[in-house]
C-alpha cells in the first residue's frame, strides 16, 4: 500500500479492480492488457500515470533458454591413472602450523626437483585414445609441465580438484612453464572434438608478482579444437590468456565453473561456433593479488607487497569476455571483478558477429563494463545484469562508463532487468545504433552525462527505469536530447530539458508530487516551533521546497518539531518531505497528537530510518496539535523542506485472492502425484512449472492424483487448485 509500482506491457487476468493504489503509493501503468474491463482503484496522494494505450516499438523479453546440463563424460568409461605411466606429482603438506613462507618454499623446492610430467600424461591420453576412449586420472598434487598437452577425441582429462569458488591450491595442479614469451604460440591444453577436462587447477609459476605490471605473455591456456568439447570445474591463475573458443569452430561447447584470474583475456568465443554454453564463471583479481595468503593457496609466485599492483594491471589491461562470430550462444551466471573491459561484443576478422543470450551476467569494478562494436542479426539480449563501473585510480583511463556503443555498431543493444552502480564519467556512451534499457535501476548515474551521444547517429530508449541522477549530471549532452526516449520511468530531469527529449512519456519524479489536494489539510492557520534552530522552523510550512528547517547539528534524541493547527482536524497521515536534502530523514521518530491545548499528548506512531519522503500513517485521530520527536542518532542534519498533514481514505482494497492457501499436502512417488486438502467433488487444476518459469504441464483432473510420464528428472514447482483453495510445493522428480 506504499512505494512505487510500475507495470508496462503486462497481462492482468485477475478480477476487478485489477490494481488498487493505496494512499501512500505511486503507480505507473502503461500499455497493459486486461482480461476483463480495466478497473484501477486509485487512492494515491501523489501523481500517478495510468495509460492503457497499447505500446509500440517495444522489444519483448526473450524466451528463457533451455539450460539443461548436458552429459559430460566419454562414451567409454575406463580409468587410466597417470601413476601407471611413470610420473608422480609432488605434494606440499599442510597443517594448522603451516604458514605462507613454508608453503611457498616447499612449492619452489618441489618445482626445482620435479621431473617434467608432460610426456607421461600425454602417453596416458594417447593410450586411452588407442583403446577407444576413457578417463585419464591425475591424483592430487603438483605436476611440472614443460610442454603442451592434447586431449584426444573420446577422452577426458580429470583431476581431483573441486572449486567452490576459486582455485585455492588444492587437488590436482598443473604448474605450466610452456609458451613463455609466445602469445601467438601453441596453447598449453588443446581439446579435440568430443573431449573434455575437469577438476584441475592450472598455474603459471614464472608469473611473479614482482614483475608487475610487465607480466610475461603466454598463449591461451586452453584451446577448443572442435565440437562437443567441455571444460568443467577448472581453475586457471596467473594466465596471460585463458580460454580460446574462437580459433576453431567449437559447436555445442560447454563450460561450467571455470574460475580464477588472467592478465589479458579470460575467454574469447567465436570461430563460427553454434549452440555453445558458458556457465558459472567466477574471475576476480583477488585470486592473484592475495595469492600469497594461505586461504588463497600460498602460491609461490605471489608476495603480499604486490597486491595493489595486481589490481592496477588488471584495471588497465584485462578483458573478461569477448564474443564474436557465434550463433545461439548462452552465457549464464558469469561474474568478474576488476578489469579494463567487462564484456565486448565484436566481429571476427571475417566480419561476422555474435547472436545469443546472456542471463545473470555480473561485471564489477571495471572501467568499461559492456562494449558493443557489432552484433549478429538475431541480437544478443542481456537479462538480469549487474554492471559496476568505477573511476580509475589514476588518469590512465578517466573516461569510464557502464555501457558503450561503438562507432561501427548497428542494431540494438538490449538489456532486460539491469542494476548499475559505481562512479563512471558517463552512464552510457552511444556513438551509433540503439541502446534499449528495460527494467533498469541506476543506483548512480555518470558524473557528467547519463546518455552521452557524441554524434547524431545513436539513440537511447529507456523504459521502466529508476534513475538516481548525480547532482551535477545531465540526462544527455546539449543538442542531443532529441536522441533520448524515456518512458514509464522514475527520475529527475530539468523541465526545460524535458521539452527537448525525443520522447518523455508517463514518467514520475523521484520526489512524490502531491496531487490529492482535497486530502491535504490546509496549513494557512498553522504555527510551528522547534526546540533547535527555531528561527527557521517556518521554512517547513512555507510552500517552498527550496527552503528548509534543519537541526543545524548532528541528529540526536530529543530534537523536536511541534505544529499547532489552530483548529481541530481529522487526520491519519503526517508527511515529511526532505527530498531536496537526501539522507536528512530522521534516524528515528515518534509522532504524538493532542486535541486541545491542555490535553495530554498521545503517541500514535513511531519508527526508524526515515526516508527522504517520510509518510507516517496511523489510525484516524481528531487533533489540534501534533509533534515529531527525533529519537535516533545520525551524523547529518535532520531536515524538513515541507511538512504536511492529511486525511486519506483507508478503505481496504476489494481485491481478494481467487484462491487461498490450503493446509493440505502434495506427494510424489513412483511417477504419480497425489494431494490432500482440496475439494474432491470439483475438477482440480494441476500445473507443473520448471525452475526457469516454463509451464511444463497444465491439466484438469477429477481425482486427487495424476500419473506422470516422460518427465525429465529434476526440481519442479507443482500447483494444484480446486478454484477456492490452492496447494504449492517444490518437488524433485526422479527419471
Amino acid at each position: 500500500m506504499s512505494g512505487d509500482f510500475v507495470a508496462s506491457d503486462c497481462d492482468f487476468n485477475n478480477t476487478t479492480p485489477q490494481v488498487f493504489i493505496g494512499s501512500d503509493a505511486r503507480c505507473i501503468l502503461k500499455g497493459n492488457r486486461f482480461a476483463k474491463k480495466a478497473d484501477v482503484q486509485n487512492n494515491s496522494l501523489f501523481e500517478c500515470h495510468i495509460d492503457h494505450t497499447a505500446l509500440t516499438e517495444r522489444s519483448k523479453l526473450p524466451e528463457f533458454p533451455d539450460l539443461r546440463v548436458p552429459e559430460t563424460k566419454p562414451a567409454r568409461v575406463v580409468l587410466y591413472n597417470v601413476l601407471d605411466f611413470g610420473i608422480e606429482p609432488f605434494v606440499v603438506p599442510f597443517n594448522s602450523s603451516t604458514n605462507t613462507q613454508s608453503i611457498q618454499n616447499a612449492i619452489r623446492n618441489g618445482l626445482n626437483s620435479a621431473k617434467d610430467a608432460t610426456a607421461a600424461i600425454q602417453s596416458a591420453l594417447d593410450k586411452a585414445k588407442a583403446d577407444g576412449g576413457g578417463i585419464v586420472y591425475l591424483p592430487g598434487g603438483r605436476y611440472k609441465m614443460l610442454g603442451t598437452l592434447t586431449v584426444p577425441t573420446g577422452v577426458e582429462l580429470r583431476g581431483a580438484a573441486d572449486f567452490g569458488s576459486i582455485p585455492r591450491g588444492h587437488g590436482t595442479i598443473f604448474e605450466v612453464y610452456a609458451g613463455k614469451g609466445q602469445p601467438s604460440g601453441e596453447s598449453f591444453l588443446k581439446l579435440e572434438a568430443g573431449s573434455g577436462v575437469r577438476g584441475i587447477s592450472i598455474n603459471y609459476p614464472e608469473q611473479l608478482s614482482s614483475m608487475l605490471p610487465a607480466m610475461a605473455q603466454y598463449p591461451y591456456t586452453i584451446q577448443g579444437k572442435g565440437k562437443d568439447i567441455y571444460i568443467v570445474n577448472v581453475g586457471i591463475r596467473a594466465a596471460w590468456n585463458g580460454l580460446d573458443l574462437f580459433s576453431n569452430k567449437c559447436d555445442n561447447h560447454y563450460v561450467d565453473y571455470l574460475a580464477g584470474h588472467a592478465f589479458k583475456n579470460v575467454i574469447r568465443i567465436g570461430g563460427g561456433s553454434q549452440g555453445g554454453m558458458v556457465n558459472n564463471m567466477q574471475f576476480n583479481t583477488i585470486v592473484y593479488a592475495c595469492g600469497a595468503e594461505t586461504k588463497f593457496g600460498s602460491w609461490s609466485n605471489n608476495a603480499d607487497a604486490d597486491n595493489g599492483k595486481a589490481y592496477d594491471q588488471n584495471m588497465k589491461e584485462l578483458r573478461f569476455i569477448t564474443v564474436e562470430d557465434c550463433t545461439d550462444e548462452i552465457l549464464y551466471n558469469d561474474f568478474h571483478y576488476g578489469g579494463y573491459e567487462g564484456i565486448v561484443f565484436d566481429k571476427s576478422g571475417a566480419g561476422r558477429a555474435a547472436s545469443g543470450k546472456a542471463l545473470g551476467l555480473g561485471i564489477d569494478g571495471s572501467m568499461n563494463s559492456a562494449m558493443f562494436n557489432a552484433l549478429g542479426s538475431a541480437g544478443f539480449p542481456l537479462v538480469n545484469t549487474q554492471l559496476v563501473a568505477l573511476e580509475a585510480k589514476s588518469t590512465a583511463f578517466p573516461d569510464t562508463r557502464y555501457i558503450t556503443l561503438g562507432e561501427t555498431f548497428t542494431g540494438n543493444a538490449e538489456f532486460y532487468g539491469i542494476d548499475l552502480w559505481g562512479g563512471p564519467k558517463h552512464s552510457t556512451v552511444i556513438n551509433n545504433g540503439n541502446l534499449v534499457l528495460n527494467l533498469a535501476n541506476f543506483s548512480t548515474t555518470g558524473n557528467v552525462y547519463h546518455f552521452y551521444l557524441p554524434k547524431s547517429t545513436g539513440k537511447a530508449r529507456m523504459h521502466n527505469a529508476v534513475v538516481n541522477m548525480k547532482s551535477d549530471a545531465s540526462i544527455a549532452n546539449s543538442s542531443h536530447e532529441k536522441q533520448a526516449f524515456v518512458g514509464a520511468s522514475v527520475l529527475d530531469v530539468e523541465s526545460w530539458r524535458i521539452k527537448l527529449m525525443g520522447e518523455w512519456d508517463c514518467n514520475l519524479t523521484l520526489t512524490p508530487v502531491f496531487e490529492a489536494t482535497d486530502a491535504l489539510l490546509s496549513r494557512t492557520k498553522w504555527s510551528i516551533t522547534a526546540n533547535v534552530n527555531n528561527g527557521n522552523a517556518r521554512n517547513a510550512i512555507d510552500n517552498n521546497v527550496s527552503t528548509r528547517w534543519d537541526t543545524g547539528q548532528s541528529q540526536k534524541a530529543g530534537q523536536m518539531v511541534t505544529v499547532n493547527m489552530n483548529a481541530a482536524n481529522k487526520l491519519n497521515r503526517i508527511i515529511l518531505d526532505s527530498s531536496k536534502s537526501p539522507g536528512d530523514g530522521p534516524a528515528g521518530y515518534e509522532l504524538y497528537v493532542k486535541n486541545g491545548a491542555n490535553a495530554d499528548w498521545k503517541l500514535v506512531a513511531e519508527g526508524k530510518n526515515g526516508t527522504s519522503v517520510l509518510i507516517i500513517g496511523f489510525p484516524e485521530e481528531t487533533a489540534t496539535h501534533f509533534k515529531i520527536i527525533q529519537t535516533g542518532t545520525k551524523g547529518g542534519y535532520w531536515s524538513i523542506h515541507e511538512l504536511y498533514a492529511a486525511l486519506v481514505d483507508d478503505t481496504p482494497t476489494s481485491i481478494s485472492p481467487e484462491v487461498i492457501e490450503s493446509a493440505g499436502e502434495i506427494y510424489y512417488y513412483d511417477g504419480r502425484l497425489a494431494w490432500s486438502g482440496l475439494k474432491s467433488d470439483v475438477d482440480n487444476q494441476v500445473e507443473i512449472i520448471d525452475l526457469s518459469g516454463r509451464r511444463i504441464l497444465s491439466q484438469q483432473v477429477n481425482t486427487n492424483s495424476l500419473q506422470l510420464s516422460g518427465m525429465q528428472g529434476g526440481f519442479y514447482i507443482v500447483v494444484v487448485s480446486d478454484g477456492t483453495n490452492v496447494l504449492r510445493k517444490k518437488l524433485f522428480f526422479k527419471d
